[in-house]
């Protein structure tokens, strides 16, 4: 696979998973950005690597503009940060503990995923250019179909959007999967 025209950004990427993945990614030819904590190493010559805490929303900020500096726009972002210690039940945590588990392993998705949207938005001029419903999952727990995938083919049939069942207008976010896409959300048209 050839992936020499794309930027990924991968967090966590010091270390297990992470850098796994950058490890294959740059095989692959990808030019990265990566980040954690500590440091991450650089695969190649193609690399941004900083160490950035993924629950800090600013820090977080200035690596993806660094990104995009050195690399060019992203195309992939994979929310990998994540805090697995202590491992005990919950009853045991201390508050600052569990604080700092949905600090990295919830807000720090968040912050990645709306620092990515932001961009791809900016990248295409204000317009968002695939579908994202974070509660698309409870909105459509009643509409599975095809062995447990939805369309998104029959909601365009009954022109129905993806959040509240409101009728599609043209150039809305919605109105921009085509035949044969699938319930995808992130990639990148």
């Amino acid at each position: 696979m050839d992936l020499s025209s794309k930027t990924i950004v991968i967090t966590g990427a010091s270390a297990g998973l992470g850098a796994g993945m950058a490890d294959w990614f740059a095989s692959a030819g990808a030019a990265l950005g990566l980040c954690a904590r500590r440091r991450p190493a650089a695969p190649h010559d193609r690399t941004v690597a900083r160490s950035v805490d993924v629950t800090d929303f600013a820090a977080l900020q200035r690596f993806a503009a660094d990104v995009v500096d050195a690399l060019g726009p992203i195309d992939l972002w994979i929310n990998n940060a994540a805090v697995l210690e202590p491992i005990t039940p919950v009853r045991r945590l201390s508050w600052d503990e569990l604080e700092r588990h949905l600090a990295t392993n919830v807000g720090g998705v968040l912050n990645g995923t709306r620092i990515f949207l932001e961009r791809l938005a900016a990248d295409v001029g204000g317009q968002m250019p695939f579908q994202f419903v974070p509660a698309e999952s409870a909105h459509r727990g009643d509409r599975f179909q095809h062995g447990g995938v939805v369309d998104p083919q029959v909601d365009r049939a009954e022109g129905v959007d993806d959040v509240g069942g409101e009728p599609l207008q043209g150039g809305e976010v919605g109105d921009v999967d085509r035949p044969g896409d699938g319930p995808v959300v992130g990639r990148r048209r």
